[in-house]
């Protein structure tokens, strides 16, 4: 079983990328494949509108997106963290999402989805040093959905961590991790979600 960490913090130790980390340690502990991207330290070039996706299922732009999303297309699950600025993940993890536009492409053409049997598990990590309201991570939280399913994941199961300068929200985040990754190995993979 294989799980693909895509973390879309700019920050070095940043307080989301952490709480996937531990998410990919249990994993690993648990006999899973973990592969790791930190997409701000990749070379992405963001996507130019042209359309040759919708034509060639494919972009014609090379670089470190093609390998990531082939990860991603052989993944049994996926987590997903960005911390939230102006109400929404990072500008870097969105220029990585707009790039997969060849995945939307291949399934919506025509505006016809193509119907997925069995969804994947995935998780979704957002955190925030403000205090919670009602939008805080709704923006963020509609992105990520769209992206998992663009892939064939289910909806993701989200972790939500507000005023992460305490330290008892990283205590707290990680046992809320644990708990949700261990739902995620404890399902049986032929069932799906």
């Amino acid at each position: 079983m294989k799980v693909v960490g895509i973390s879309g913090s700019p920050r070095k130790d940043s307080f989301s990328t952490d709480i996937l980390k531990n998410g990919l340690e249990i994993f690993q502990k648990n006999g899973w494949e973990t592969i790791h991207f930190d997409i701000p330290k990749l070379n992405i070039k963001p996507c130019t509108a042209c359309n040759y996706c919708h034509q060639n299922n494919e972009c014609f732009l090379k670089d470190e997106v093609q390998g990531i999303i082939d990860k991603i297309n052989r993944a049994d699950a996926l987590i997903v963290s960005s911390p939230v600025y102006f109400y929404s993940i990072t500008g870097q993890l969105k220029v990585f999402i707009d790039r997969c536009q060849p995945i939307w492409a291949k399934r919506f053409n025509d505006y016809k989805p193509k119907p997925i049997l069995k969804k994947r598990p995935s998780i979704f990590i957002a955190t925030a040093g403000s205090k919670m309201n009602d939008n805080l991570f709704l923006s963020s939280k509609f992105i990520i959905k769209v992206f998992a399913n663009t892939f064939g994941f289910a909806e993701p199961k989200n972790i939500f961590v507000v005023e992460t300068d305490r330290q008892e929200k990283f205590d707290f985040s990680k046992n809320k991790i644990e708990q949700v990754v261990l739902d995620i190995i404890n399902l049986n993979p032929a069932d799906g979600i």
